[in-house]
Protein backbone atom coordinates (compact mmCIF):
# COMPACT_ATOMS: atom_id res chain seq x y z
CA UNK A 1 0.00 0.00 0.00
CA UNK A 2 3.00 2.39 0.77
CA UNK A 3 4.28 1.47 -2.88
CA UNK A 4 0.87 2.47 -4.55
CA UNK A 5 0.81 5.60 -2.88
CA UNK A 6 4.12 6.66 -3.63
CA UNK A 7 3.23 6.16 -7.59
CA UNK A 8 0.18 7.72 -6.87
CA UNK A 9 2.33 11.11 -6.05
CA UNK A 10 4.70 10.43 -8.17
CA UNK A 11 3.16 9.96 -11.41
CA UNK A 12 0.69 12.96 -10.99
CA UNK A 13 3.74 15.45 -10.35
CA UNK A 14 5.36 14.09 -13.57
CA UNK A 15 2.41 14.87 -15.69
CA UNK A 16 1.95 18.15 -13.88
CA UNK A 17 5.67 19.26 -15.02
CA UNK A 18 5.23 18.27 -18.50
CA UNK A 19 2.10 19.91 -18.71
CA UNK A 20 4.05 22.90 -17.12
CA UNK A 21 6.74 22.48 -19.90
CA UNK A 22 4.59 22.00 -22.94
CA UNK A 23 2.01 25.48 -21.55
CA UNK A 24 5.53 27.14 -21.06
CA UNK A 25 7.15 26.33 -24.45
CA UNK A 26 7.01 29.00 -27.25
CA UNK A 27 5.92 28.12 -30.59
CA UNK A 28 8.57 27.23 -33.13
CA UNK A 29 10.10 24.15 -34.32
CA UNK A 30 10.92 21.15 -32.99
CA UNK A 31 9.23 18.19 -31.09
CA UNK A 32 8.04 20.15 -28.14
CA UNK A 33 6.48 23.43 -30.07
CA UNK A 34 5.08 21.08 -32.37
CA UNK A 35 3.33 18.99 -29.02
CA UNK A 36 2.15 22.72 -27.61
CA UNK A 37 0.25 23.61 -30.79
CA UNK A 38 -1.30 20.36 -30.40
CA UNK A 39 -2.57 20.94 -26.74
CA UNK A 40 -3.29 23.91 -27.36
CA UNK A 41 -5.45 23.10 -30.32
CA UNK A 42 -6.76 19.87 -28.75
CA UNK A 43 -8.27 20.21 -24.96
CA UNK A 44 -8.81 16.74 -24.68
CA UNK A 45 -5.16 15.87 -25.17
CA UNK A 46 -4.97 18.04 -21.70
CA UNK A 47 -7.13 15.90 -20.21
CA UNK A 48 -6.02 12.80 -21.56
CA UNK A 49 -2.37 14.17 -20.32
CA UNK A 50 -3.57 14.85 -17.15
CA UNK A 51 -5.42 11.93 -15.90
CA UNK A 52 -2.45 10.00 -14.87
CA UNK A 53 -2.48 12.93 -12.54
CA UNK A 54 -5.38 12.69 -11.27
CA UNK A 55 -5.20 8.31 -11.41
CA UNK A 56 -1.92 8.85 -9.45
CA UNK A 57 -3.83 11.24 -6.49
CA UNK A 58 -6.90 8.77 -6.12
CA UNK A 59 -4.67 6.00 -5.49
CA UNK A 60 -2.48 7.56 -3.33
CA UNK A 61 -5.65 8.94 -1.19
CA UNK A 62 -7.25 5.34 -1.38
CA UNK A 63 -3.70 4.04 0.19
CA UNK A 64 -4.34 6.78 2.73
CA UNK A 65 -7.58 5.99 3.83
CA UNK A 66 -6.83 2.14 3.41
CA UNK A 67 -3.99 2.99 6.44
CA UNK A 68 -6.39 5.00 8.67
CA UNK A 69 -9.18 2.00 7.98
CA UNK A 70 -6.65 -0.35 9.59
CA UNK A 71 -5.24 1.47 12.07
CA UNK A 72 -9.22 2.56 13.19
CA UNK A 73 -10.08 -1.54 13.00
CA UNK A 74 -7.15 -2.11 15.10
CA UNK A 75 -8.48 0.90 17.46
CA UNK A 76 -11.99 -0.20 17.58
CA UNK A 77 -10.75 -4.11 18.28
CA UNK A 78 -8.44 -2.69 21.62
CA UNK A 79 -11.40 -1.19 22.49
CA UNK A 80 -14.07 -3.79 22.11
CA UNK A 81 -11.83 -5.92 23.88
CA UNK A 82 -11.30 -3.47 26.88
CA UNK A 83 -15.01 -3.23 26.99
CA UNK A 84 -15.98 -6.47 26.96
CA UNK A 85 -13.29 -7.51 29.71
CA UNK A 86 -14.80 -4.49 31.60
CA UNK A 87 -18.38 -5.73 31.02
CA UNK A 88 -17.66 -9.35 32.14
CA UNK A 89 -16.14 -8.16 35.38
CA UNK A 90 -19.07 -5.30 36.09
CA UNK A 91 -21.34 -9.05 35.54
CA UNK A 92 -18.95 -10.74 37.74
CA UNK A 93 -19.17 -7.93 40.38
CA UNK A 94 -23.22 -7.46 39.82
CA UNK A 95 -23.86 -11.28 40.20
CA UNK A 96 -21.52 -10.72 43.43
CA UNK A 97 -23.47 -7.95 44.92
CA UNK A 98 -26.94 -9.83 43.86
CA UNK A 99 -26.33 -12.96 45.71
CA UNK A 100 -24.95 -10.45 48.87
CA UNK A 101 -28.56 -8.93 48.00
CA UNK A 102 -30.40 -12.08 48.68
CA UNK A 103 -28.28 -13.22 51.70
CA UNK A 104 -28.72 -9.81 53.56
CA UNK A 105 -32.65 -9.76 52.60
CA UNK A 106 -32.54 -13.88 53.62
CA UNK A 107 -30.79 -12.73 57.28
CA UNK A 108 -33.72 -9.16 57.17
CA UNK A 109 -36.50 -11.75 56.41
CA UNK A 110 -35.24 -14.11 59.15
CA UNK A 111 -34.65 -11.27 61.90
CA UNK A 112 -38.17 -9.63 60.85
CA UNK A 113 -39.57 -13.32 61.87
CA UNK A 114 -38.06 -13.29 65.25
CA UNK A 115 -38.76 -9.98 66.42
CA UNK A 116 -42.28 -10.34 65.03
CA UNK A 117 -42.46 -13.31 67.07
CA UNK A 118 -40.79 -11.44 70.20
CA UNK A 119 -43.43 -8.86 69.11
CA UNK A 120 -46.70 -10.87 69.55
CA UNK A 121 -45.73 -12.50 72.83
CA UNK A 122 -44.78 -9.99 74.79
CA UNK A 123 -46.67 -9.64 78.17
CA UNK A 124 -46.38 -5.78 77.63
CA UNK A 125 -48.63 -3.88 74.95
CA UNK A 126 -46.42 -2.27 72.06
CA UNK A 127 -47.84 0.01 69.60
CA UNK A 128 -45.82 1.70 66.54
CA UNK A 129 -47.26 5.08 65.61
CA UNK A 130 -46.62 7.25 62.71
CA UNK A 131 -45.26 10.89 63.14
CA UNK A 132 -48.65 12.21 62.82
CA UNK A 133 -49.98 9.65 65.58
CA UNK A 134 -51.38 7.59 63.28
CA UNK A 135 -51.21 3.80 64.38
CA UNK A 136 -49.29 1.67 62.10
CA UNK A 137 -49.77 -1.44 64.54
CA UNK A 138 -50.07 -3.22 67.81
CA UNK A 139 -49.64 -6.44 69.90
CA UNK A 140 -51.98 -8.33 71.53
CA UNK A 141 -51.28 -7.74 74.84
CA UNK A 142 -51.72 -4.24 73.56
CA UNK A 143 -55.18 -4.90 72.17
CA UNK A 144 -55.75 -6.63 75.97
CA UNK A 145 -54.55 -3.86 77.69
CA UNK A 146 -56.61 -1.40 75.41
CA UNK A 147 -59.91 -3.81 75.33
CA UNK A 148 -59.43 -3.32 71.42
CA UNK A 149 -58.78 -5.62 68.26
CA UNK A 150 -55.67 -4.25 66.18
CA UNK A 151 -58.14 -3.91 63.26
CA UNK A 152 -59.82 -1.04 65.39
CA UNK A 153 -56.84 0.68 66.13
CA UNK A 154 -54.63 -0.01 63.00
CA UNK A 155 -54.87 3.23 60.71
CA UNK A 156 -56.40 5.23 63.93
CA UNK A 157 -54.92 8.73 65.36
CA UNK A 158 -53.81 8.36 68.64
CA UNK A 159 -56.60 10.98 69.78
CA UNK A 160 -59.19 9.22 67.79
CA UNK A 161 -59.49 6.35 70.18
CA UNK A 162 -62.51 5.94 73.24
CA UNK A 163 -60.24 6.51 76.14
CA UNK A 164 -60.24 9.61 78.62
CA UNK A 165 -56.41 9.77 80.04
CA UNK A 166 -55.12 11.42 83.49
CA UNK A 167 -52.38 11.80 85.43
CA UNK A 168 -51.24 10.39 88.35
CA UNK A 169 -52.68 12.67 90.66
CA UNK A 170 -56.49 12.52 88.77
CA UNK A 171 -56.28 15.66 87.07
CA UNK A 172 -56.91 15.49 83.38
CA UNK A 173 -53.73 14.57 80.78
CA UNK A 174 -54.75 16.49 77.62
CA UNK A 175 -53.43 13.95 74.94
CA UNK A 176 -50.89 15.91 73.10
CA UNK A 177 -48.90 15.60 76.29
CA UNK A 178 -49.52 11.76 76.15
CA UNK A 179 -45.48 10.24 76.38
CA UNK A 180 -45.94 9.29 72.78
CA UNK A 181 -46.64 12.95 71.60
CA UNK A 182 -44.02 13.95 73.70
CA UNK A 183 -41.57 11.89 72.46
CA UNK A 184 -42.24 12.75 68.75
CA UNK A 185 -42.09 16.94 69.73
CA UNK A 186 -38.81 16.49 71.81
CA UNK A 187 -37.31 13.46 69.95
CA UNK A 188 -36.56 12.67 73.71
CA UNK A 189 -37.51 9.15 75.13
CA UNK A 190 -39.99 9.03 77.83
CA UNK A 191 -39.49 6.31 80.58
CA UNK A 192 -42.05 5.06 82.90
CA UNK A 193 -44.92 8.29 82.83
CA UNK A 194 -47.86 6.85 84.48
CA UNK A 195 -50.70 7.43 82.63
CA UNK A 196 -54.53 6.72 83.94
CA UNK A 197 -56.83 5.25 81.42
CA UNK A 198 -60.94 5.21 81.55
CA UNK A 199 -62.88 4.06 78.95
CA UNK A 200 -66.96 3.78 78.35
CA UNK A 201 -67.46 1.92 81.22
CA UNK A 202 -65.63 4.52 83.68
CA UNK A 203 -63.05 2.17 84.97
CA UNK A 204 -59.63 3.42 85.60
CA UNK A 205 -56.45 1.10 83.96
CA UNK A 206 -53.08 2.48 85.21
CA UNK A 207 -50.42 2.01 82.73
CA UNK A 208 -46.80 2.66 82.88
CA UNK A 209 -45.78 4.21 79.27
CA UNK A 210 -42.43 4.30 77.30
CA UNK A 211 -42.22 5.83 74.56
CA UNK A 212 -39.28 5.65 71.69
CA UNK A 213 -38.85 8.04 68.93
CA UNK A 214 -37.38 6.43 65.76
CA UNK A 215 -35.41 8.92 63.52
CA UNK A 216 -34.14 7.98 60.22
CA UNK A 217 -30.57 8.63 60.00
CA UNK A 218 -29.62 12.05 59.00
CA UNK A 219 -33.27 13.30 60.28
CA UNK A 220 -33.53 16.03 62.68
CA UNK A 221 -37.50 14.70 63.55
CA UNK A 222 -38.57 11.51 64.33
CA UNK A 223 -40.81 9.78 61.67
CA UNK A 224 -42.23 7.50 64.02
CA UNK A 225 -42.02 6.22 67.60
CA UNK A 226 -42.63 3.39 69.64
CA UNK A 227 -44.42 3.08 72.53
CA UNK A 228 -44.80 0.22 75.06
CA UNK A 229 -47.57 0.29 78.44
CA UNK A 230 -47.74 -2.42 80.89
CA UNK A 231 -50.59 -2.61 83.31
CA UNK A 232 -50.24 -1.43 86.78
CA UNK A 233 -53.48 -1.17 88.46
CA UNK A 234 -52.86 -3.95 90.52
CA UNK A 235 -49.75 -2.45 91.96
CA UNK A 236 -50.97 1.15 92.46
CA UNK A 237 -54.18 -0.01 94.32
CA UNK A 238 -51.74 -2.50 96.70
CA UNK A 239 -49.49 1.37 97.06
CA UNK A 240 -52.71 3.26 98.32
CA UNK A 241 -53.73 0.17 100.33
CA UNK A 242 -50.05 0.44 102.41
CA UNK A 243 -50.91 4.10 102.52
CA UNK A 244 -54.02 3.86 104.02
CA UNK A 245 -53.30 5.28 107.28
CA UNK A 246 -56.36 5.63 108.52
CA UNK A 247 -57.36 1.89 108.62
CA UNK A 248 -53.46 0.97 109.90
CA UNK A 249 -54.91 0.75 113.81
CA UNK A 250 -57.87 -0.87 113.26
CA UNK A 251 -55.66 -3.34 110.44
CA UNK A 252 -53.29 -4.29 112.98
CA UNK A 253 -56.00 -5.08 115.77
CA UNK A 254 -57.64 -7.22 113.19
CA UNK A 255 -54.49 -8.78 112.12
CA UNK A 256 -54.08 -9.53 115.85
CA UNK A 257 -57.40 -11.05 116.16
CA UNK A 258 -56.16 -13.51 113.27
CA UNK A 259 -53.68 -14.87 115.02
CA UNK A 260 -55.18 -15.53 117.93
CA UNK A 261 -57.72 -17.51 115.77
CA UNK A 262 -54.95 -18.81 114.08
CA UNK A 263 -53.76 -20.14 117.54
CA UNK A 264 -56.98 -21.45 118.25
CA UNK A 265 -56.89 -23.29 115.35
CA UNK A 266 -53.60 -24.32 116.07
CA UNK A 267 -54.49 -25.95 119.09
CA UNK A 268 -57.13 -28.23 117.46
CA UNK A 269 -54.68 -28.89 114.98
CA UNK A 270 -52.38 -30.21 117.92
CA UNK A 271 -55.01 -31.99 120.02
CA UNK A 272 -55.32 -33.98 116.32
CA UNK A 273 -51.99 -34.56 115.63
CA UNK A 274 -51.20 -35.94 119.25
CA UNK A 275 -49.72 -39.25 117.57
CA UNK A 276 -47.98 -37.87 115.16
CA UNK A 277 -46.04 -35.39 117.67
CA UNK A 278 -44.81 -39.24 119.11
CA UNK A 279 -42.62 -40.31 115.48
CA UNK A 280 -41.81 -36.50 115.11
CA UNK A 281 -39.12 -35.38 117.34
CA UNK A 282 -36.76 -33.78 114.47
CA UNK A 283 -39.63 -31.92 113.14
CA UNK A 284 -41.24 -30.61 116.10
CA UNK A 285 -37.35 -29.52 117.92
CA UNK A 286 -37.08 -27.17 114.59
CA UNK A 287 -40.73 -26.26 114.32
CA UNK A 288 -40.46 -25.11 118.70
CA UNK A 289 -37.14 -23.41 117.86
CA UNK A 290 -38.35 -21.17 115.22
CA UNK A 291 -41.76 -20.21 115.94
CA UNK A 292 -42.46 -16.69 117.09
CA UNK A 293 -45.52 -18.21 120.08
CA UNK A 294 -44.00 -19.16 123.21
CA UNK A 295 -44.29 -22.80 123.66
CA UNK A 296 -43.01 -24.55 127.20
CA UNK A 297 -43.33 -28.56 127.94
CA UNK A 298 -43.12 -30.13 131.46
CA UNK A 299 -43.43 -33.83 133.27
CA UNK A 300 -45.05 -35.30 135.32
CA UNK A 301 -43.66 -33.09 138.34
CA UNK A 302 -44.61 -30.22 136.54
CA UNK A 303 -40.89 -29.31 135.75
CA UNK A 304 -40.07 -27.31 132.49
CA UNK A 305 -38.17 -29.49 130.29
CA UNK A 306 -38.99 -27.55 127.15
CA UNK A 307 -38.72 -23.37 126.72
CA UNK A 308 -38.29 -22.22 123.30
CA UNK A 309 -36.58 -18.73 122.00
CA UNK A 310 -39.94 -16.95 121.68
CA UNK A 311 -41.19 -17.88 125.15
CA UNK A 312 -37.52 -16.64 126.40
CA UNK A 313 -38.35 -13.52 125.05
CA UNK A 314 -41.39 -12.83 126.48
CA UNK A 315 -40.53 -13.83 130.06
CA UNK A 316 -37.48 -12.56 130.04
CA UNK A 317 -35.78 -15.74 131.20
CA UNK A 318 -33.37 -17.61 129.03
CA UNK A 319 -34.26 -21.07 129.18
CA UNK A 320 -30.85 -22.57 131.47
CA UNK A 321 -32.54 -20.34 134.38
CA UNK A 322 -36.30 -22.23 134.03
CA UNK A 323 -35.13 -26.34 132.56
CA UNK A 324 -35.33 -28.55 135.17
CA UNK A 325 -37.25 -26.18 137.71
CA UNK A 326 -41.05 -26.75 139.03
CA UNK A 327 -43.45 -24.60 137.22
CA UNK A 328 -45.20 -23.45 140.51
CA UNK A 329 -42.08 -23.01 142.51
CA UNK A 330 -40.97 -20.37 139.69
CA UNK A 331 -44.25 -18.92 139.06
CA UNK A 332 -46.43 -19.13 142.37
CA UNK A 333 -48.93 -16.53 140.27
CA UNK A 334 -50.20 -19.80 138.48
CA UNK A 335 -51.66 -20.73 141.60
CA UNK A 336 -52.65 -17.31 142.62
CA UNK A 337 -54.62 -17.01 138.94
CA UNK A 338 -55.89 -20.19 138.68
CA UNK A 339 -53.62 -21.84 135.70
CA UNK A 340 -52.63 -24.66 137.87
CA UNK A 341 -55.78 -26.04 137.00
CA UNK A 342 -54.71 -26.09 133.48
CA UNK A 343 -51.16 -28.29 134.18
CA UNK A 344 -53.21 -30.39 136.00
CA UNK A 345 -55.95 -30.93 133.28
CA UNK A 346 -52.65 -31.36 130.81
CA UNK A 347 -51.51 -34.93 132.40
CA UNK A 348 -54.82 -36.15 132.85
CA UNK A 349 -54.99 -35.91 128.80
CA UNK A 350 -57.44 -32.99 128.27
CA UNK A 351 -56.99 -29.82 126.72
CA UNK A 352 -57.65 -26.16 127.89
CA UNK A 353 -57.24 -23.17 126.44
CA UNK A 354 -56.69 -19.58 128.12
CA UNK A 355 -57.28 -16.29 126.70
CA UNK A 356 -56.60 -12.71 127.69
CA UNK A 357 -55.00 -14.06 130.92
CA UNK A 358 -52.91 -11.07 132.90
CA UNK A 359 -49.30 -11.94 134.12
CA UNK A 360 -46.61 -10.16 136.08
CA UNK A 361 -42.84 -12.00 135.84
CA UNK A 362 -41.31 -12.40 138.77
CA UNK A 363 -38.64 -9.80 140.05
CA UNK A 364 -39.80 -7.15 137.32
CA UNK A 365 -42.44 -4.74 136.85
CA UNK A 366 -43.59 -6.20 133.53
CA UNK A 367 -47.21 -7.12 133.27
CA UNK A 368 -49.37 -7.88 130.51
CA UNK A 369 -51.55 -10.77 128.65
CA UNK A 370 -51.37 -14.04 126.75
CA UNK A 371 -53.05 -16.55 125.50
CA UNK A 372 -52.51 -20.02 125.63
CA UNK A 373 -53.22 -23.76 125.03
CA UNK A 374 -52.16 -26.59 127.35
CA UNK A 375 -52.68 -30.01 126.13
CA UNK A 376 -50.99 -33.36 126.77
CA UNK A 377 -47.80 -34.73 125.73
CA UNK A 378 -47.81 -38.23 124.69
CA UNK A 379 -45.31 -40.79 124.91
CA UNK A 380 -43.98 -43.66 122.40
CA UNK A 381 -46.67 -46.06 124.02
CA UNK A 382 -49.41 -43.48 124.32
CA UNK A 383 -49.51 -42.91 128.03
CA UNK A 384 -49.21 -38.96 128.82
CA UNK A 385 -45.57 -38.08 130.20
CA UNK A 386 -46.14 -34.49 130.69
CA UNK A 387 -47.73 -31.53 129.10
CA UNK A 388 -47.15 -28.72 126.52
CA UNK A 389 -48.58 -25.42 126.49
CA UNK A 390 -48.42 -22.90 123.48
CA UNK A 391 -48.68 -19.17 124.52
CA UNK A 392 -48.64 -15.88 122.66
CA UNK A 393 -48.39 -12.46 124.38
CA UNK A 394 -51.83 -10.22 123.43
CA UNK A 395 -50.39 -7.44 125.63
CA UNK A 396 -50.03 -5.16 122.40
CA UNK A 397 -53.28 -6.43 121.27
CA UNK A 398 -55.12 -5.71 124.64
CA UNK A 399 -53.44 -2.26 124.50
CA UNK A 400 -54.75 -0.92 121.41
CA UNK A 401 -57.99 -2.03 122.10
CA UNK A 402 -58.18 -0.57 125.56
CA UNK A 403 -56.81 2.87 123.37
CA UNK A 404 -59.23 2.44 120.59
CA UNK A 405 -62.11 2.46 123.58
CA UNK A 406 -60.36 4.85 125.23
CA UNK A 407 -60.36 7.13 122.32
CA UNK A 408 -64.11 6.36 121.36
CA UNK A 409 -65.19 8.06 124.57
CA UNK A 410 -62.79 10.76 125.40
CA UNK A 411 -61.75 14.17 124.50
CA UNK A 412 -58.52 14.55 123.24
CA UNK A 413 -57.86 17.71 124.18
CA UNK A 414 -58.97 17.96 127.78
CA UNK A 415 -58.78 14.13 128.70
CA UNK A 416 -62.79 14.08 130.08
CA UNK A 417 -65.36 12.12 128.26
CA UNK A 418 -66.78 14.02 124.88
CA UNK A 419 -70.38 13.58 124.28
CA UNK A 420 -70.40 10.09 123.40
CA UNK A 421 -68.68 8.97 126.22
CA UNK A 422 -71.19 11.48 128.22
CA UNK A 423 -73.81 9.62 127.15
CA UNK A 424 -72.73 6.23 128.13
CA UNK A 425 -72.26 7.09 131.46
CA UNK A 426 -75.08 9.66 132.08
CA UNK A 427 -77.68 6.93 130.61
CA UNK A 428 -75.99 4.50 133.25
CA UNK A 429 -76.28 6.80 136.27
CA UNK A 430 -79.66 7.66 135.07
CA UNK A 431 -81.05 4.40 135.14
CA UNK A 432 -79.74 3.68 138.83
CA UNK A 433 -81.16 6.91 139.99
CA UNK A 434 -84.45 5.60 138.37
CA UNK A 435 -84.61 2.66 140.65
CA UNK A 436 -83.60 4.01 143.70
CA UNK A 437 -85.83 7.09 142.89
CA UNK A 438 -83.02 9.41 143.81
CA UNK A 439 -82.94 13.17 142.50
CA UNK A 440 -79.97 13.66 139.64
CA UNK A 441 -78.83 17.37 138.58
CA UNK A 442 -77.23 18.08 135.56
CA UNK A 443 -75.04 21.19 135.42
CA UNK A 444 -74.66 22.69 131.71
CA UNK A 445 -71.26 25.55 131.33
CA UNK A 446 -70.91 27.92 128.98
CA UNK A 447 -67.00 29.33 128.70
CA UNK A 448 -67.70 33.44 128.57
CA UNK A 449 -65.42 35.39 126.02
CA UNK A 450 -64.16 32.04 124.68
CA UNK A 451 -64.14 33.22 121.46
CA UNK A 452 -62.50 36.29 122.15
CA UNK A 453 -59.93 34.28 123.91
CA UNK A 454 -59.03 32.56 120.97
CA UNK A 455 -59.03 35.74 118.44
CA UNK A 456 -56.72 38.00 120.81
CA UNK A 457 -54.18 35.18 121.45
CA UNK A 458 -54.59 32.16 119.15
CA UNK A 459 -55.78 28.69 119.36
CA UNK A 460 -52.97 27.46 121.45
CA UNK A 461 -54.28 29.68 124.52
CA UNK A 462 -57.27 28.70 123.96
CA UNK A 463 -56.84 24.97 123.95
CA UNK A 464 -55.06 25.85 127.04
CA UNK A 465 -57.95 27.54 128.42
CA UNK A 466 -60.13 24.77 127.86
CA UNK A 467 -57.79 22.36 129.58
CA UNK A 468 -57.60 24.53 132.74
CA UNK A 469 -61.73 24.67 132.89
CA UNK A 470 -61.52 20.76 132.42
CA UNK A 471 -58.85 20.55 135.15
CA UNK A 472 -60.63 22.87 137.42
CA UNK A 473 -63.57 20.92 136.79
CA UNK A 474 -62.26 17.83 137.54
CA UNK A 475 -60.69 18.73 140.67
CA UNK A 476 -64.20 20.01 141.96
CA UNK A 477 -66.48 17.33 141.26
CA UNK A 478 -66.93 14.48 143.15
CA UNK A 479 -65.41 11.47 141.85
CA UNK A 480 -68.93 9.72 141.09
CA UNK A 481 -69.57 12.63 138.98
CA UNK A 482 -69.58 12.52 135.66
CA UNK A 483 -67.73 15.60 133.51
CA UNK A 484 -67.70 16.38 130.10
CA UNK A 485 -66.95 18.54 127.10
CA UNK A 486 -69.73 18.14 124.69
CA UNK A 487 -68.72 21.20 122.58
CA UNK A 488 -66.09 23.49 121.82
CA UNK A 489 -66.60 25.51 124.79
CA UNK A 490 -69.67 24.07 126.89
CA UNK A 491 -68.72 21.34 129.54
CA UNK A 492 -71.41 19.52 131.15
CA UNK A 493 -71.71 18.10 135.02
CA UNK A 494 -74.23 15.26 135.98
CA UNK A 495 -74.34 15.42 139.97
CA UNK A 496 -75.92 11.80 141.19
CA UNK A 497 -78.06 12.23 144.17
CA UNK A 498 -78.45 16.05 144.65
CA UNK A 499 -81.14 17.89 143.80
CA UNK A 500 -80.50 21.62 141.80
CA UNK A 501 -80.88 23.35 145.05
CA UNK A 502 -78.18 21.58 146.21
CA UNK A 503 -76.47 21.93 143.51
CA UNK A 504 -76.27 25.57 143.42
CA UNK A 505 -75.70 26.12 146.89
CA UNK A 506 -72.74 24.40 147.08
CA UNK A 507 -71.29 22.13 143.57
CA UNK A 508 -72.16 25.92 141.80
CA UNK A 509 -70.37 28.21 144.59
CA UNK A 510 -67.88 26.18 144.56
CA UNK A 511 -67.11 26.00 140.74
CA UNK A 512 -67.24 30.20 140.70
CA UNK A 513 -64.77 30.37 143.89
CA UNK A 514 -61.84 28.22 142.69
CA UNK A 515 -62.63 30.03 139.06
CA UNK A 516 -61.78 33.24 141.37
CA UNK A 517 -58.89 32.22 142.70
CA UNK A 518 -57.46 30.69 139.63
CA UNK A 519 -57.62 33.96 137.63
CA UNK A 520 -55.98 35.84 141.06
CA UNK A 521 -52.92 33.61 140.63
CA UNK A 522 -52.90 33.59 136.65
CA UNK A 523 -53.43 37.43 136.69
CA UNK A 524 -50.25 37.52 139.54
CA UNK A 525 -48.65 35.22 137.11
CA UNK A 526 -49.05 37.87 134.32
CA UNK A 527 -51.89 36.10 132.21
CA UNK A 528 -53.70 38.86 130.17
CA UNK A 529 -57.41 37.17 130.64
CA UNK A 530 -59.54 35.58 133.04
CA UNK A 531 -61.52 32.68 133.19
CA UNK A 532 -65.79 32.71 133.20
CA UNK A 533 -68.34 30.73 133.00
CA UNK A 534 -72.28 30.63 133.15
CA UNK A 535 -74.11 27.83 134.48
CA UNK A 536 -77.85 26.23 134.22
CA UNK A 537 -78.88 23.55 136.50
CA UNK A 538 -81.71 21.35 135.45
CA UNK A 539 -83.03 18.58 137.82
CA UNK A 540 -84.29 15.12 137.09
CA UNK A 541 -86.36 13.00 139.47
CA UNK A 542 -89.46 12.87 141.07
CA UNK A 543 -91.60 15.36 140.02
CA UNK A 544 -89.80 16.30 136.41
CA UNK A 545 -90.52 15.02 133.11
CA UNK A 546 -88.58 12.04 134.34
CA UNK A 547 -84.98 10.48 133.96
CA UNK A 548 -84.64 11.27 130.21
CA UNK A 549 -81.86 12.34 129.27
CA UNK A 550 -82.24 14.59 126.22
CA UNK A 551 -84.92 16.21 128.20
CA UNK A 552 -82.49 17.15 130.55
CA UNK A 553 -80.06 18.60 128.48
CA UNK A 554 -82.90 20.52 126.80
CA UNK A 555 -83.65 22.39 129.80
CA UNK A 556 -80.11 22.62 131.31
CA UNK A 557 -79.54 24.81 127.90
CA UNK A 558 -82.33 26.65 128.59
CA UNK A 559 -81.52 27.53 132.22
CA UNK A 560 -77.62 28.28 130.32
CA UNK A 561 -79.53 30.91 128.29
CA UNK A 562 -82.03 32.37 131.11
CA UNK A 563 -78.30 32.98 132.89
CA UNK A 564 -76.61 34.96 129.64
CA UNK A 565 -79.58 36.73 129.38
CA UNK A 566 -79.96 37.63 133.32
CA UNK A 567 -77.89 38.76 136.51
CA UNK A 568 -78.74 36.01 137.79
CA UNK A 569 -75.45 33.83 137.88
CA UNK A 570 -77.13 30.35 137.47
CA UNK A 571 -81.04 29.93 136.98
CA UNK A 572 -82.71 27.06 138.86
CA UNK A 573 -85.92 25.18 138.12
CA UNK A 574 -89.09 26.37 139.89
CA UNK A 575 -86.72 29.18 141.45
Amino acid sequence: MRYGALFGLCFPLGSLLFLGLVGLWEPGGGLLGALARVHRENPLLAVIDTAPFFLGWFARMAGVRQDRLSRLNASLANEVAERTESLRRALHDARATLAERERVQGALRESEERYESVFTVLDEGVAVLAGDGTILGCNPSAERLLWLREADVVGRHLLELPWKTIREDGTDLPREDHPAFVAIRTGAPQRDVVVGASGRSGVVVWLAVNAFPVVRQGASRPHAVVSSFRDITAQRAAEQARDAQALQLAAQAQELESQHEALVTQNDRLERQADELRQAQGLLTAVVASSSDGIVAFDNEYRFTLWNPAMARMSGMPADRVLGESAFDLFPSLTENGLDAAYVAALDGKATIVRDQPYTLPGTERQGWFDATYGPLLGHDGRVVGGLAVARDVTERKRMEAALRAAAVSDELTGLHNRRGFRTMALQQLALARRARRPVSLLYLDMTDFKEINDAYGHAEGDRALREVAMLLRRTVRETDVVARIGGDEFVVLADGASAAVVQATLCVRIQSRLAAYNERATADGCPYTLAVTIGVAEAGIGTDGYDLDQLLVRADTRLYEAKAGPRPAPIEGA
